[in-house]
């Protein structure tokens, strides 16, 4: 195996741009993966990579040593992240946040706003690479806005270790495109037992535009086995779309049906494929589920 140079970051020129590379690491569930993020401005595309494959990579794998990479690929447990999260085997307890809101409407296309309006509160979410923002949950639609009722929360998924630094949020006044939500109490929910796992949107956010249904159906299998979590049917469901500054993010719903408990939870707490700050491949138990426990 090639020795491999400690580095946490590098950027690589691209025309008038630069795109940074930042390796993370971290064990799912017991089960190493290696999570490649690369940032361009800021927008994050993040590739999981199992063991065998990165494997090969040597050199590219410049945050990892010799030692570190050995026992990574052996399957035995690696530090947690440098945010310091208690983690079991490797990877940080994720929760779910969820804050009660109050206000009017919001625009029918919020997801990036509210991720904007939240990262001036929280700066160092941006840096949890697991952590996400959940879509608001009780909206109703109405003339070109949604709605907000009572049973409407803003829901964070994040390391426990964060959940008190997130409090910061209880109080704040979020100015969406001049829209304002006023964020309440929270309450922190645990994942339960669940077999199927729903996402409102999941993207891959490679910038090549609307993906076909077999691609994007291609690009979820491959996702998945990268996190060792095998289901037994995947179902996409209606075509989504959202703006951010940096374009628009195309994808699919998606449906995962089967699962044992340990990929349920595995899934719940890396997710799949990226924008997880802006609401995507963030998983919640299907409401055909006994044990619902998606906002509401």
């Amino acid at each position: 195996m090639d020795e491999i140079t400690s580095l946490d970051k590098f950027r690589v020129p691209v025309g008038n741009q630069e795109i940074e590379l930042q390796q993370i690491r971290f064990a799912a569930g017991g089960v190493p993966v290696l999570r490649l993020r690369i940032r361009e401005h800021r927008r994050f595309t993040i590739f999981d990579i199992d063991p065998v494959t990165a494997g090969r990579w040597g050199k590219v794998m410049a945050e990892w040593s010799k030692q570190q990479l050995e026992a990574w690929q052996s399957g035995e447990p690696v530090a947690a992240a440098a945010s310091g999260e208690q983690a079991t085997g490797g990877a940080p307890e994720m929760v779910d946040l969820q804050f009660a809101l109050r206000g009017g409407s919001v625009p029918l296309d919020h997801a990036d706003l509210l991720w904007q309006a939240i990262r001036g509160i929280l700066p160092w979410l941006e840096e949890e690479a697991l952590a996400g923002v959940h879509p608001i949950s009780g909206l109703s639609p109405g003339d070109g806005v949604w709605y907000l009722a009572r049973r409407s929360h803003l829901t964070l998924r994040l390391p426990r270790s964060r959940v008190a630094e997130a409090q910061a949020l209880v109080g704040a006044r979020l100015d969406l495109a001049g829209s304002i939500i006023e964020v309440g109490a929270a309450s922190e929910k645990a994942f339960p037992e669940a077999p199927v796992l729903y996402s409102k949107f999941v993207t891959f956010g490679d910038g090549s535009g609307m993906p076909d249904e077999e691609e994007f159906y291609a690009a979820c299998q491959r996702a998945l086995a990268a996190l060792r979590v095998v289901p037994r049917s995947l179902v996409c469901g209606k075509r989504q779309s959202a703006k951010t500054a940096e374009g628009v993010l195309h994808g699919f719903s998606l449906m995962v049906n089967g699962l044992d408990a340990e990929g349920a939870l595995r899934l719940m707490r890396l997710g799949l494929g990226s924008e997880r700050k802006r609401g995507c491949g963030i998983f919640v138990p299907h409401k055909s589920n006994p044990a619902e426990a998606a906002p509401n």
